[in-house]
């Protein structure tokens, strides 16, 4: 589940637009979701549902990609 996870962070990461500070974004994103295996799911969410709506060039169907990252991840809240 993390691997496809990270499989679909790395398909937004390449369907935007990304500037410097983005790919910075797209890291902590990365990071976050390898800190998910220890840590507390709700606020690792948290997190990374803020860090993807800092991404600057944000478009439609990059909320396509946020609502499918959290139900890989988190699929107990849907």
């Amino acid at each position: 589940m993390i691997r496809a996870a990270l499989y679909l962070l790395n398909i937004l990461s390449m369907t935007t637009s990304c500037n410097n500070s983005d790919h910075a974004l797209m890291l902590r994103c990365n990071l976050l979701l390898g800190a998910s295996i220890i840590r507390d799911y709700d606020v690792i969410q948290c997190q990374i549902t803020k860090i993807l709506k800092q991404i600057s060039t944000k478009k439609d169907e990059d909320k396509n990609y946020e609502t499918a990252l959290n139900y890989l991840i988190f699929p107990q809240l849907f």
